[in-house]
């Protein structure tokens, strides 16, 4: 949260969803000033899907970012993404994303992940084809993404039937009625920890991938054979590399 309220675009408001936490979580919330923080928090724990829900139900602003209580905005994130929605006059770009850092527990950097593809604005039809091709989330983390807040309440949010893909199927639903712009910059951070849900969910990436896909074909998504071909077969070199990846930062953050 620290670093959301460190943003050069000061016009925001922080939603607090604690998912009822046992530490000291709602002591160090109470001690929070800023006019720009609301707090939130769940009588009992609802799953991660769950609360994500929530904190989108709870959002009043015109611009929606989820951010994960482990990873890190950078300064100017807020100002660039938002940049590009304001220039849209006429709502034609639905998913603005960038690319992230890879962190430890001890947030140092590891890894960069970027867009695939050129930067830029790409059709939405052909950025959903790109990320099946390509056997996973080539958009970003939730941390990653600016979206419309009433275009997600409008697509019903997050499916919580999903784990792994949870983001990534809502940004192509969002991406069904509009297009995608990716900036090449580095603004935010993505943190993999011993207690990060991201980190339990990489065993079963290549499944849950694989059934994402099939929901795709089943919603009249226009995926070719060799789209769904190419998307299982790296889905599963992705799921072993995220696994390495996962227990190098795991093992290393510790010494």
């Amino acid at each position: 949260m620290t670093t959301a309220l460190a943003q050069t675009f000061a016009d925001l408001e922080v939603v607090v969803v604690d998912n009822a936490s046992t530490d000291a979580t709602p002591e160090i919330l109470a001690r929070i000033t800023d006019p720009r923080v609301r707090v939130v928090r769940n009588e009992q724990n609802i799953g991660a899907q769950r609360n994500f829900n929530r904190a989108v139900s709870l959002a009043r602003g015109e611009y929606l970012k989820v951010l994960c209580a482990d990873d890190v905005l950078y300064p100017t994130c807020l100002e660039e993404q938002v940049a590009v929605l304001d220039a849209d006059t006429v709502g034609a770009i639905a998913v603005v994303g960038c690319a992230r850092h890879i962190i430890d527990e001890r947030g140092r950097r590891w890894l960069r992940r970027g867009f695939p593809g050129a930067p830029g604005r790409i059709p939405g039809a052909t950025a959903v084809r790109m990320t099946v091709r390509s056997g996973t989330n080539i958009f970003g983390e939730p941390a990653a993404i600016l979206v419309r807040t009433e275009a997600v309440k409008a697509a019903g949010a997050f499916d919580q039937r999903f784990g792994f893909c949870l983001d990534l199927d809502l940004w192509c639903r969002l991406l069904a009625g509009g297009d995608l712009y990716m900036l090449n910059e580095t603004l935010c951070g993505f943190r993999i920890s011993a207690q990060s849900w991201s980190a339990a969910l990489a065993a079963c990436q290549q499944q849950e991938f694989s059934e994402f896909v099939g929901e795709l074909t089943r919603r009249g998504v226009a995926i070719s054979f060799f789209d769904r071909a190419s998307g299982r077969a790296r889905a599963w070199v992705n799921a072993l590399l995220r696994q390495a990846v996962t227990r190098v930062l795991l093992l290393t953050s510790r010494t």
